[in-house]
């Protein structure tokens, strides 16, 4: 059975292709890819935005989303270190709020991605 009693997934261990590897590896992926999605998407849109004379205001709100969602990465780099932090410390209750706030934050950096799309979007098709 991967979890213990409290299933703390710090110390979960799964095997796959003989390797073991730990489910706190595959989330601190989602959250290198939340912040690189998010920054390379302010990064190309502030090229663009530098490149252009047709710039609609809308990529500049696009772009605000996508640097404010690439803020949220670290938040939630940052509430992941603390949930590991309690869980160790054996503090289970502010572990699972600090849980909480890591998926929270991690949520936000998506929407943000999905809603700076959106605005770049319309904005494309509007040039």
């Amino acid at each position: 059975m991967p979890f213990n009693q409290t299933g703390q997934i710090s110390r979960a261990i799964v095997a796959v292709a003989g390797k073991p590897f730990r489910l706190a590896d595959y989330f601190s992926g989602l959250l290198k890819g939340a912040l690189l999605l998010n920054g390379a998407a302010a990064v190309s849109t502030l090229t663009f935005l530098g490149n252009s004379n047709l710039a609609d205001d809308r990529l500049v709100y696009a772009m605000i989303f996508f640097a404010l969602g690439a803020v949220f990465s670290p938040i939630s780099f940052a509430f992941a270190y603390v949930t590991q932090l309690e869980y160790g410390n054996s503090n289970h209750s502010a572990a699972r709020i600090f849980h909480r706030l890591t998926y929270l934050s991690f949520l936000i950096a998506i929407l943000l991605f999905g809603s700076g799309v959106c605005f770049a979007a319309r904005a494309f098709l509007a040039l």
